[in-house]
């Protein structure tokens, strides 16, 4: 089906066997390969990244639109390419004899790198879109079909193209010593060639060839119309050999020769010497057919001549109709010649053609740019030269490369994260005497090796450190080398939490006194493990409302017994969330310490046992007889138990000293009543040096306060001493008596 893809990078995101004419749509700015496409592929790219289309069957369809690039890589065969969008569609790899259908408006570009030498590719325009030929190999044979014009881009050696079509074939800047072959009835031009070069038009296609460089050939064969356009300046020079064709028209656009004739016979015993006078002079004229064989040639310079880049002057003015046979002695056509501390460079096919012309040209410079310094990032990298120049050294400038593209000047680079894995070059640069912008590169270095960069940001924990709470991990991590999927461990008093390792962590009893904390891990792109703490939470409460630094100053059960462990089970009472200790006021010294225990057995609490939440005191929680002795404010506290209904037994340590006898509660009518005592299954206990009430409750009961079913127990009571009837109420009194035979 269609598929969505966000790929922010840097890596490469790949999808494996999409459906047939899915549609694929992207964005960001990492690239995304399509890998063995199911057939036909439909893509959006609206992002910078590259989207890849990886063996397309032959005879599919890649539809594009979008404005980023696409590459479709090794097709099996023939394919349809529509470019809707405004991105170029680049085809690399192609197969010999398939033919590429191109429509739409887009730009695309045909990389033929890896080509077979002599193979052959047919191009359909269809719409007249911008279509180049990148990287064509020798004897490549490309056709033009469509209506649209191909672009053949500094094809490697000799091609040979077919316009089949009403498009135009362009061949820019074909090798020097190249030969093109045009067949077919479609237009073809060729523009900016590199050098001499031959062209063959077997064909009834014209041929338009422009800006020829001075001193180059073109040589013509075959029969097809042939038109040469030439923008040469004054004194320039080049030869059009059309002994092979003469269906030739030449246009002149510059002020150059496109003739050559010559008639002169020198051998190596006659010596030529000449002095070169200035720019655009003419040392010699020829009738004739021009021969040198070896003929030594001394040139001096006028001192009074500056001779300056461009110059030209004319050694041999061939007006004859023949080429010049031969050279100067160890002067090649090209060859250059130093006078008098000036460059110049011979060609027997200037002026008229065929006349022997020097033309000035610029002596480049000598010696070296290097860089020092180690490939690796951080590092500073520094440039040095020992160049010079005959023509007069200017001031040195530094570019800085990072595989080719432009990345910062000076003399000294220090390298960061973007050039890892790139290789560093250096281009200096000056003006020289002459004027000439002179440019020299340096070798290129290894390419920058990685130094691991420490993540920044933090990370953080939300929530409360309460037992049943929930925290939460987040991160605001970010990694120079690359970010990786992050995991969390999570850590109670800095030791790993087995199983720990969501997003989150649930507060549980064994947590309870404990600093919490989170360590976030990811792989960066490099492959280095990254780990970062967050900060600790507060130890982690047992949520039954009172401070951990309160229970810590509980009074110890007996002589021997541990400070903050007021029940005498040997943990502390802030470590359980079934035990609470606070001082309840009422008294002037410890002994207003109370410790309260669910799930109670004989004052300790059972493995499973419940927690107390909201624990506190008091005042005037109930209403006592006045000559009940109240040694303290009473207290409400809340149990959770297992289900609605279910009775939680509970102990309440009191000093020995407060002279209580039970725990009063109000029933059901509003009768006072001990629920420590036996009436009511309850009990009052000496133990060491504190008296133990036990008594229990039963969710929903007259006792519970709260509301019935809701599997919690509120109880608000009082430890206090009161007369006590057999059956557990307080004894009445004339002053007090209320409805029966209790105090309400």
């Amino acid at each position: 089906g269609d598929l969505t893809v966000n790929n922010a990078g840097p890596g490469t995101a790949t999808v494996t066997g999409l459906d047939d004419d899915a549609t694929l749509t992207t964005s960001g700015n990492g690239d995304v390969d399509v890998d063995q496409p199911e057939g036909s592929v439909n893509l959006n790219n609206g992002g910078p990244g590259t989207v890849s289309v990886i063996g397309l069957n032959d005879g599919e369809t890649v539809n594009v639109t979008g404005n980023g690039p696409t590459t479709v890589s090794n097709p099996q065969g023939d394919a349809t390419l529509h470019n809707g969008g405004s991105g170029v569609l680049t085809v690399t790899g192609p197969a010999p004899d398939s033919q590429l259908d191109l429509t739409g408006s887009g730009p695309f570009a045909v990389d033929l790198a890896g080509f077979p030498a002599g193979g052959h590719i047919g191009l359909n325009n269809v719409d007249g879109a911008d279509v180049q030929v990148l990287h064509a190999p020798a004897g490549a044979q490309i056709d033009s079909l469509g209506a649209g014009d191909i672009t053949i881009l500094a094809p490697a050696g000799d091609v040979h193209v077919h316009n089949a079509g009403t498009g135009t074939m362009v061949i820019e800047q074909p090798a020097d010593g190249s030969t093109v072959t045009k067949t077919g009835s479609g237009p073809a031009l060729i523009d900016h060639p590199v050098g001499g070069f031959t062209l063959d038009n077997d064909d009834s296609g014209p041929v338009t060839v422009q800006h020829l460089p001075a001193g180059s050939t073109l040589v013509l064969q075959g029969s097809g119309p042939v038109v040469v356009e030439s923008n040469l300046a004054q004194g320039e020079h080049v030869q059009v050999d059309t002994s092979g064709n003469s269906n030739v028209q030449l246009a002149n656009n510059g002020k150059g020769t496109i003739d050559v004739i010559g008639d002169l016979q020198l051998d190596s015993g006659d010596a030529m010497s000449i002095k070169l006078g200035g720019d655009a002079t003419t040392a010699l004229t020829v009738a004739g057919t021009v021969s040198l064989d070896g003929t030594p040639l001394n040139l001096t310079l006028d001192p009074d001549y500056a001779a300056h880049l461009g110059d030209t002057i004319t050694l041999l003015d061939n007006d004859g109709s023949d080429a010049v046979v031969g050279t100067f002695a160890g002067l090649a056509e090209g060859a250059a010649i130093l006078v008098g501390g000036k460059l110049f460079s011979i060609s027997y096919v200037g002026g008229t053609g065929n006349d022997v012309v020097l033309t000035r040209v610029n002596d480049g410079p000598s010696g070296a740019v290097t860089i020092s310094g180690s490939a690796t990032q951080h590092q500073t990298l520094t440039a040095s030269n020992t160049l010079g120049d005959t023509d007069g050294m200017g001031n040195v400038s530094y570019r800085w490369l990072a595989d080719g593209a432009l990345v910062a000047v000076g003399s000294s680079y220090v390298l960061t994260q973007a050039q890892v894995g790139k290789a560093i070059t250096v281009v200096a640069s000056y003006l020289d005497a002459e004027g000439t912008v002179e440019t020299v590169s340096s070798s290129a270095t290894e390419r920058v090796a990685n130094v691991n960069d420490a993540p920044t940001g933090a990370v953080l924990i939300a929530g409360n450190a309460t037992l049943g709470q929930t925290l939460t991990a987040s991160n605001t991590l970010a990694d120079q080398d690359g970010m990786g999927t992050v995991s969390y461990q999570w850590q109670a008093n800095g030791a790993d939490i087995a199983g720990a390792t969501g997003g989150s962590l649930t507060l549980d009893a064994a947590l309870i006194g404990k600093t919490i904390g989170v360590v976030a891990r990811y792989t960066d792109g490099f492959g280095a493990a990254e780990a970062v703490g967050s900060a600790s939470t507060e130890a982690v409460r047992d949520g039954n409302g009172v401070a951990p630094s309160v229970e810590a100053l509980a009074p110890a059960l007996g002589n021997g017994g541990l400070l903050g462990d007021g029940n005498g089970d040997g943990i502390l009472d802030a470590l359980q969330p079934s035990v609470v200790s606070m001082a309840v006021p009422g008294a002037a010294n410890a002994s207003s310490y109370v410790t309260l225990v669910a799930g109670a057995v004989n004052g300790k609490p059972v493995a499973d046992a419940n927690p107390l939440t909201d624990v506190h005191s008091v005042h005037d929680a109930i209403d006592l007889p006045s000559w009940a002795q109240t040694p303290m404010d009473g207290i409400s506290f809340t149990a959770k138990v297992n289900a609605p209904g279910a009775t939680e037994n509970f102990s309440l340590y009191v000093d020995a000293s407060s002279g209580v006898n039970g725990y009063w509660a109000k029933d059901a009518s509003g009768v006072l009543v001990n629920l420590a005592s036996a009436a009511y299954g309850g009990q009052m206990v000496t133990e060491g040096d504190k008296i133990r009430l036990d008594f229990h409750i039963t969710e929903g009961s007259q006792f519970d306060v709260g509301v019935a079913g809701d599997s919690n127990i509120v109880s608000n009571g009082v430890a206090a001493h009161a007369s006590l009837s057999l059956i557990g109420y307080v004894i009445d009194t004339p002053d007090e008596q209320g409805p029966g035979n209790a105090f309400d």
